[in-house]
């Protein structure tokens, strides 16, 4: 049987940037067979609804002032989605604010070649994973508690 390949986002960034993302994850021990897409900032929400990414990137640079709003509306409403931002200019306010704002990681452009990038996707996914049980823990006790049980 042959493995289909993960859906990964790359909002903002660039064919040549999915690419080197692509053959890093395919390189490294990640246990992540992931085909990597480009898409504008106007057409990534549209590619989260037809085709849930296992993950996406948003890249810092190519979206200026826009990557922290982007990046806060699609952690509301894609929260099942793990964010990673990425920057070539290492700006420390800005990453913080992207994690503020709900990315799982800020890596720089010089890490999408190294294991760090594949650390950081493998750990985005998980954490991602366990917030989400969190949440769905937290809404059961909320029902129960609310009927009672």
């Amino acid at each position: 049987m042959i493995e289909r390949p993960q859906k990964i986002l790359l909002i903002g960034g660039d064919l040549t940037d999915s690419a080197r993302i692509e053959s890093a994850l395919r390189s490294g021990e990640t246990g992540i067979f992931a085909e990597v897409t480009a898409a504008a900032p106007e057409a990534a929400w549209d590619r989260i609804s037809e085709h849930k990414p296992l993950l996406a990137f948003v890249d810092l640079d190519a979206l200026g002032n826009e990557s922290i709003r982007i990046i806060a509306h699609l952690s509301r409403s894609a929260s099942d989605v793990p964010l990673i931002a990425i920057s070539g200019i290492s700006e420390e306010t800005r990453a913080i604010q992207a994690l503020q704002a709900g990315a799982q990681d800020c890596l720089s452009v010089a890490d999408i070649d190294s294991l760090q990038l594949r650390r950081a996707v493998r750990y985005a996914i998980e954490r991602n994973r366990f917030q989400n049980v969190q949440e769905e823990t937290r809404q059961q006790v909320s029902r129960e508690h609310e009927f009672g049980v």
